[in-house]
């Protein structure tokens, strides 16, 4: 989309000021209710806000980009502070602190997993985008010849054509990797509700 690594970081910076403004209301939630809901509710808002932003294109504006990392930031704190919570109530008080190690390597190395795998699909689902479109554009030449006449070189109008049908493929594979890691979130809402209800609150500081 023309973005500068600037601009791109203001745009994405914006999940983190609603999920600074909800992490303490969610931690004092977590403390009153049971976590199950409270991680049901925020996964399946963070699946919601990712199935909504399958429709976007290359015309959207910064604020149709940020809106959503804004709203996204909510459901944030309901899903780490919770789970955390309910991981650590799951085992013997005295075993808080040492149970707390397992869940942040599991974290961190589940993360790193699922971001190779992002990427690569990223890449893979652009690829095959690019060439499916590269099919399909001005097969009788008539935008090539309209960038021509309208004083193009061949090559600046080859160019010019190439970083549509890139843009477009990039595009479309982020609404494709988004349907996907949307059903994700929406799967994994659910699949909290396989976990035990916790019976007691956790004191959750070991986990930082």
């Amino acid at each position: 989309m023309g973005y500068t690594a600037t601009w791109a970081g203001y745009a994405t910076a914006m999940t983190g000021v609603l999920a600074v403004v909800s992490a303490p209301l969610a931690a004092k939630l977590s403390s009153k209710f049971d976590g199950r809901w409270l991680v049901f509710a925020g996964v399946m808002w963070l699946g919601t806000i990712t199935l909504v932003r399958t429709h976007a294109d290359t015309d959207m504006t910064f604020w149709q980009v940020a809106v959503p990392q804004l709203l996204q930031g909510i459901g944030l704190p309901f899903f780490f502070v919770p789970l955390t919570g309910l991981a650590l109530s799951s085992v013997e008080e005295p075993e808080t602190a040492s149970a707390a190690g397992p869940m942040n390597f599991c974290r961190t190395f589940g993360g790193a997993i699922a971001t190779s795998v992002a990427t690569s699909a990223w890449e893979d689902k652009t690829k095959y985008n690019r060439a499916e479109l590269s099919g399909l554009v001005d097969h009788a030449g008539h935008y090539a010849t309209t960038l021509t006449n309208s004083g193009w070189s061949a090559d600046q109008a080859h160019e010019r054509i190439t970083d549509i049908v890139r843009s477009q493929a990039v595009m479309l594979a982020t609404n494709q990797l988004f349907m996907i890691v949307g059903c994700c979130f929406v799967f994994a809402a659910l699949a909290v509700w396989l976990a035990p209800k916790p019976a007691r609150v956790a004191d959750t500081s070991h986990a930082h």
